[in-house]
């Protein structure tokens, strides 16, 4: 059986994702399709839209086969971070032939170019990268203003899907995988575009969020596949509304106020902890409070992250040991027929422990993976909180049962 990953958040899955997915299997012909996505939090430290477990069910209905939660640590990191926890959970299914993301610039050479650079930390570049840090560059600028001075193309890694597809690249080169890469170039609407693309109903997730935030559900329904819409569609019938960034703020302004070891979160560094806990008493809103804690060298997703991270107290300990291990367990969210199928084939090679069922499986983990999968089930417990409409359900990992389809 040939088997296709794909990395992804699905927040909402839409049409792009359709596309993506079809074209992937076009180009591999591929039997199968395994997933691995964002749980409840996605990469710039947010709420997803629905719970992961609506999303999985709107994935497969959509043409995925078998949906692998990828752990909060990884997925609310940088884009190395996410990569690495992705690319390193891929290869330890065992499973797993093909490897396809989507890409600005649609050439898998040309990021490879730039991939084996910073996989092989080519010491040209890290003097340059060094330097533009020290003149007060973030991270993203300096590393792009470094691979130019190689005459490479850096500006290829300003846009947030190639810069994704190059820290994939890089982390298949670094675990020495024979997982095979290809990149489908994105068409429709450009990833931070804020309005619906009405001509070929490819639209970027951000616009449908967008919409989907002013409560016109109907206005994205050509922009998805019909069964992730009618996922979307049932969730809202039955009383689960959208969640967004705002709805964040209580919970974490309580956080932010409460703690007085904002220095010991995950990415904090020197004098950062000060500057947060200064502008909480000055800020109206998180929007306020991101835009008068950024400066130069810190993004706004990156303190997005950090501050997400305040709140399941992800610290610079565990980050430092997570960080070294990759991802202790594959925790599956939903299948279909064909799936179920690959979970055999998973069980059989996989070289970490396999969840379907929490409650069972949770006291036979060892020690580092449990505490890895508390951030996880700290942060359902937080999006039950955000989600609640007035009947709080705590503790649902350990009661909800993967999305199953078909027999």
């Amino acid at each position: 059986m040939v088997v296709l990953a794909i990395i992804s958040e699905y927040n909402p899955f839409h049409n792009g994702h359709l596309y993506h997915l079809q074209k992937s299997l076009e180009i591999t012909k591929a039997d199968a399709t395994v997933a691995v996505m964002s749980g409840n939090f996605t990469q710039r430290g947010e709420p997803a839209l629905f719970d992961k477990w609506t999303r999985t069910e709107a994935a497969i209905k959509s043409g995925i086969n078998l949906v692998i939660e990828l752990p909060v640590c990884y997925s609310t990191s940088s884009a190395e971070l996410f990569a690495f926890g992705a690319v390193s959970l891929l290869e330890r299914l065992g499973i797993v032939n093909y490897l396809s993301f989507g890409s600005e610039a649609g050439n898998i050479d040309e990021l490879l170019m730039i991939s084996r650079i910073l996989a092989n930390e080519d010491k040209y570049f890290k003097i340059y990268l060094k330097k533009f840090l020290k003149d007060g560059f973030s991270f993203a600028r300096a590393r792009q203003m470094a691979l130019n001075e190689l005459n490479l193309n850096g500006n290829l890694i300003i846009s947030p899907n190639n810069i994704l597809g190059v820290e994939y690249l890089k982390w298949l080169i670094r675990l020495n995988s024979n997982i095979i890469p290809i990149t489908i170039k994105r068409i429709g609407s450009e990833y931070y575009q804020q309005k619906l693309n009405e001509t070929l109903f490819i639209s970027s997730a951000t616009s449908i969020r967008k919409v989907l935030n002013d409560g016109d559900l109907n206005r994205v329904k050509k922009h998805l596949p019909f069964g992730s819409f009618e996922v979307i569609e049932k969730a809202v019938l039955c009383g689960k509304k959208p969640i967004f960034t705002k709805d964040m703020e209580n919970i974490l302004y309580y956080e932010l106020v409460k703690n007085d070891n904002i220095e010991e979160i995950f990415d904090v560094s020197e004098g950062l902890h000060r500057r947060i806990k200064e502008m909480v008493y000055k800020s109206y809103s998180l929007e306020d409070l991101l835009l008068k804690i950024k400066t130069k060298r810190y993004a706004y997703s990156r303190l997005s992250r950090i501050l997400f991270h305040t709140i399941i107290r992800y610290t610079k300990k565990e980050a430092g040991i997570f960080n070294e291990t990759g991802p202790l367990y594959a925790r599956v969210l939903g299948f279909d027929s064909t799936g179920r199928k690959l979970l055999s084939s998973i069980n059989e090679k996989c070289c970490i422990p396999v969840i379907t069922n929490l409650g069972k499986q949770y006291r036979d983990l060892n020690d580092t993976a449990r505490k890895m999968l508390d951030k996880d089930i700290l942060s359902t417990d937080i999006y039950s909180i955000l989600s609640s409409l007035g009947n709080i359900m705590l503790s649902k990992d350990f009661i909800k049962s993967p999305v199953i389809i078909g027999k």
